[in-house]
């Protein structure tokens, strides 16, 4: 009888022994089932991401039929209540608008008509969907005509006017809004608030407090480099500092600036400026083909020589 008590507790002991490898085994399948179904949440999730990435709203415009009209990801979208003869900086060759004239991104859609003598903003806060117009009333608005416009947010802005030439120069106000372009604010920078540059600049804000200007002389052969600071209140000359130059002969000299002599508009790339320094339409060194690259770290108050170099364009 005692043995057939011990039997039985040992069995009892088996049956609750497998139940627990059981329980156990059932836990590990539990949870490694569920495992790999976060896991393929997971990548359900990320490939959604991925999705809405590759998915980028793409704001341009397009002309058809004589309209224009705002695209997004090359689709018709709205059109924009302006004529095309009255578009400021429209190649009717190319259909192209200069891109210093319009802007199109999260801050604004703006687009510039001039309609006899009369200047006006045709601006857009919602994509396209509606519209409204600012008149430009400035003093000489009635002769002045806008070489670059850049909202930095929906209410401020930074405008350059030309308001006189002559061989190709110009006397250039800037002016600034903080009100949506309902009202302007000129600087007073230069000669009576006027500054004297080619009608062939480029200009570039990258806020507004800080903006340069590239101005071409002698034809585009050489060119100037300006940097404006401060909401349009400093207007100073880059000057960007001289290296040596191997002539490959050591009886010849060579003047950095002499050969390094038009000053490109810098890029804003991974929180620095870099600007490139060609030789200009008549540069012969080294084929012509040499430019100089610079760099700041500070926006632009100091500069330092990167390279010579061979640039892709």
């Amino acid at each position: 009888m005692k043995k057939f008590v011990q039997n039985f507790l040992l069995f009892i002991k088996v049956i609750i022994l497998l139940g627990i490898i059981s329980l156990f085994i059932a836990l590990c399948i539990f949870t490694v089932g569920n495992k790999d179904k976060d896991e393929v949440k997971d990548q359900k999730s990320d490939k959604k991401i991925e999705e809405s990435k590759d998915e980028k709203r793409e704001y341009s415009y397009t002309i058809e039929n004589d309209k224009l009209f705002i695209t997004l990801n090359n689709k018709i979208l709205n059109e924009v209540p302006i004529k095309l003869n009255n578009i400021l900086g429209l190649d009717k060759s190319t259909n192209e608008i200069d891109k210093k004239l319009y802007q199109i991104d999260d801050n604004k859609i703006i687009f510039i008509a001039k309609e006899n003598s009369d200047v006006s903003l045709i601006i857009s806060d919602d994509f396209g969907y509606t519209w409204h117009s600012e008149k430009l009333n400035l003093e000489d608005s009635d002769i002045a005509v806008p070489m670059y416009l850049h909202f930095f947010s929906k209410d401020s802005a930074i405008l350059v006017l030309s308001c006189d030439v002559a061989m190709r120069k110009t006397m250039a106000k800037i002016a600034l809004t903080n009100n949506g372009a309902k009202s302007w604010q000129t600087s007073n920078l230069g000669n009576d608030g006027y500054i004297t540059i080619s009608i062939d600049s480029d200009i570039e804000f990258f806020s507004i407090d800080l903006g340069f200007i590239s101005n071409p002389l002698n034809g585009g052969d050489s060119a100037e480099l300006y940097m404006i600071e401060n909401q349009a209140t400093s207007f100073t000359k880059v000057n960007l500092e001289e290296q040596f130059v191997k002539s490959g002969n050591e009886n010849v000299y060579l003047n950095w600036k002499d050969i390094y002599d038009y000053i490109q508009l810098p890029k804003l790339e991974d929180g620095k400026l870099k600007l490139t320094v060609t030789q200009g339409n008549d540069g012969d060194y080294m084929g012509g083909k040499i430019s100089a690259k610079y760099e700041s770290t500070d926006m632009g108050k100091t500069w330092q020589f990167v390279e010579e170099y061979i640039p892709n364009n």
